[in-house]
């Protein structure tokens, strides 16, 4: 699995990927990835993490809701035509 996330010394970090091979999902893999990053941007000062996921990826989401992540807005064509977003923020405390 990889992940990536952007924390300039701002509050709010950005998630900008998460990701698994295929054949490794479901193993908890990417809620461990998710951890890693969450503590990462702590120790950075963030106070907020922040994400864009495809409205389609129910599985994304649900792994985001379960981790407190909560829905925000959705944004139009943010992955390309007719590829809408999910944006999802968590509080950090």
């Amino acid at each position: 699995g990889y992940a990536g996330v952007f924390a300039p010394g701002a509050t709010e970090a950005d998630i900008l990927t998460v990701g698994v091979v295929p054949d490794h999902r479901g193993k908890g893999i990417a809620k461990a990835l998710m951890a890693l990053i969450t503590d990462w941007a702590i120790a950075q000062g963030s106070t907020a993490m922040m994400l864009e996921v495809k409205i389609d990826n129910v599985d994304a989401i649900g792994l985001y809701e379960s981790l407190g992540y909560l829905k925000l807005n959705i944004r139009n064509n943010y992955f390309g035509a007719g590829l809408d977003a999910q944006v999802m923020r968590l509080e950090l405390s």
